[in-house]
């Protein structure tokens, strides 16, 4: 009846009406409705990712009646000279579709694939919706130099189906040994679509980055990868320098696989977040890690102080360690010990993230014994329970450490949402300002009222006292303390 109402377009546009998953069939519905049978009509919607759940209906709506839906940049639909009101960064997860009945065209579509090139370098990054579109497929797309970086970033609603992992298959097969990046960012393709991707996978022997952060591969899926770039299936032996397979809950039994392929390159990054690893798993970890290794990333998972303890006794074995990120894993005291022993020989240690890893006082201590023993500049112990004490402790290591070569030499120290007051963030100020590096101390969201606010107000009005030539002046960060 509404259509009927009011006619027919060529254009039907919609922005950030899908909220919940039941709207999602509605709204196609009722705008498909109003759409002309002209070839070229289309819907334009856009819209901000807020839910997955709302995202997988949307899509799931779009198949079912029978639409196609392709993602375009949202600058395509901004004109010379137009300029965007609000900043990109605060738009959040947004993109604008172009939705078409099956087997119509758009012009629109058409004109904005032939934008897509191949950077001087290499370098190609499309969405889902583009792989969806055929943008892989060759034609008048795939310009300029061979492709040797592919990327498919993670954008609005839309992630790569069976189908899309097919087509990023097809074209690796027909790059060959030219590429050497692969990444798919946060695409949650499961260990099914996954066994697309050997195949394409197995004839780019240059390969030297493989990421699949978020995608949901499981240990079924890291098995297959590990099986065919470790040559058991006749793939040859690999290249990878980083392997970024976050995110995908491998679990203990894929870490197995891993192990194997570990011992068989040189591999220089190395990133595990969030995969229900366990003490034992990395137990078995570490005793596989190659020395060429400069980062590693063991984040959010099921790690203790065990797991810690195994990993540094290792730490002789991994002399070009660069960088370790322990966050959300519940080391504690115990954990911070044998962190701090190991950190005695990661003479390159330069980043260290210990984010909500349950440090009390006596963990930091812990870890300010080690701080000056390797080159420390990112020390981030973020939600933690560090007080007064842990902060003087810290404020002793600052005065420990010595300037390197480097003119820019920067220390980042990042203390927010601790128990840190008055006393323990006057010695951090203090110390950053005579510390022989230059400081950034971080203390947004510690409790250290108005007392703590004026002690630091009178020690900051006061001159600091430059030891030694080229000390820096320190810097500090006191957002949310409530001063007052």
């Amino acid at each position: 009846g509404m259509a009927r109402g009011l006619g027919k377009f060529g254009v039907v546009l919609g922005a950030d009406v899908v909220y919940s998953v039941a709207s999602a069939p509605v709204l196609l519905r009722a705008a498909e409705s109003l759409l002309s049978a002209d070839d070229g009509s289309c819907i334009v919607l856009a819209y901000v990712s807020r839910w997955p759940q709302v995202d997988a209906a949307l899509v799931e709506a779009a198949d079912k009646l029978g639409l196609s839906m392709v993602e375009v940049p949202s600058g395509e639909f901004l004109s010379d000279g137009e300029v965007a009101v609000r900043d990109e960064a605060c738009l959040g997860d947004s993109a604008i579709y172009i939705v078409t009945r099956r087997g119509q065209s758009c012009s629109a579509i058409t004109e904005w694939m032939g934008k897509v090139e191949v950077s001087e370098a290499g370098e190609m990054t499309v969405t889902a919706s583009e792989v969806a579109a055929g943008i892989l497929e060759g034609g008048q797309a795939i310009s300029g130099d061979a492709v040797r970086m592919l990327t498919v970033k993670h954008s609005g609603a839309l992630t790569l189906t069976r189908g899309g992992c097919e087509a990023v298959s097809a074209a690796m097969a027909r790059w060959g040994g030219g590429l050497v990046s692969l990444r798919l960012e946060g695409q949650r393709i499961g260990a099914e679509s996954a066994e697309c991707l050997v195949h394409g996978i197995a004839l780019c022997t240059g390969l030297t980055c493989l990421a699949l952060p978020g995608s949901c591969v499981g240990s079924k899926g890291i098995k297959g990868l590990c099986h065919l770039l470790s040559g058991r299936s006749g793939g040859g032996g690999h290249q990878l320098r980083e392997l970024d397979v976050g995110g995908n809950g491998i679990g203990d039994e894929g870490l197995t696989c891993l192990n194997d392929l570990l011992g068989m390159g040189e591999m220089r990054r190395l990133l595990l977040s969030l995969n229900r690893m366990t003490d034992s798993g990395i137990a078995a970890l570490s005793k596989h890690l190659p020395e060429t290794l400069e980062a590693l990333d063991l984040s959010s998972n099921a790690v203790s102080s065990q797991g810690v303890e195994a990993l540094m006794l290792q730490a002789t074995l991994l002399p070009n360690l660069t960088s370790l990120d322990l966050s959300f894993c519940a080391l504690y005291s115990q954990g911070a010990e044998a962190l701090a022993n190991g950190m005695k020989h990661m003479h390159k240690l330069s980043s260290l993230r210990l984010r909500s890893c349950w440090l009390s006082d006596d963990g930091v201590i812990e870890i300010s014994i080690g701080m000056p023993l390797c080159p420390l500049r990112e020390l981030d112990l973020s939600s933690n329970g560090v007080g007064c004490l842990g902060a003087c402790s810290l404020a002793e290591a600052l005065g420990e450490l010595t300037q390197s070569p480097q003119e820019d030499d920067t220390l980042s120290l990042v203390l927010q949402r601790n128990s840190i007051q008055g006393e323990g963030a006057k010695s951090l100020v203090h110390a950053s300002g005579t510390c022989a590096v230059g400081v950034v101390v971080d203390i947004k969201d510690n409790p250290l009222g108005e007392e703590g606010g004026l002690m630091l107000v009178q020690d900051l009005s006061m001159p600091f006292v430059l030891p030694e030539r080229g000390a820096r002046r320190g810097r500090v960060e006191l957002s949310a303390c409530g001063i007052g």
